[in-house]
């Protein structure tokens, strides 16, 4: 069993064990807010304050304001990360669509991509988003 949680500070040593890992397997990652380990909890702390003010409207005009959250498994350990864009753009994100999820390499094949998207689902219904779109990379087995 999977859950959703919101970004934040006490995520910082395995949001940088994750990320470690996801980089040293050169494979894609995603959604949109995940890149690399911080190198400081400062750096971490003004990442979770940068996904805020993005979930809040606080964007460029061409990109969506978006819901982002750290997938934790029923152990507490993060296997992946997941957002929903409020709203598609034209010069945004319209071809990658309204759900954006990835899973850690080493937790892969398990189902919990499947799990995420149900949930995110269920997120967009919530959010009174009746007809969602998602992309994928031709290269995502």
């Amino acid at each position: 069993m999977l859950h959703l949680v919101k970004p934040d500070l006490i995520y910082y040593e395995k949001y940088n064990e994750m990320m470690k890992e996801w980089n040293e397997s050169n494979t894609q990652i995603a959604p949109w807010f995940l890149e690399k380990p911080f190198e400081n909890i400062e750096e971490f702390a003004e990442f979770i304050k940068m996904l805020d003010n993005v979930e809040n409207g606080i964007v460029d005009k061409n990109f969506s304001s978006s819901t982002s959250y750290f997938v934790i498994n029923k152990n507490g350990n993060l296997i992946g990360a997941t957002s929903l864009r409020h709203y598609l753009t034209v010069e945004g994100f319209n071809t990658w669509g309204h759900i954006g999820y990835g899973v850690r390499p080493s937790e892969r094949r398990k189902g919990y991509a499947t799990e995420m998207l149900k949930m995110m689902l269920q997120e967009a219904k919530n959010k009174k988003i009746n007809k969602v779109l998602i992309g994928a990379h031709a290269s995502n087995i």
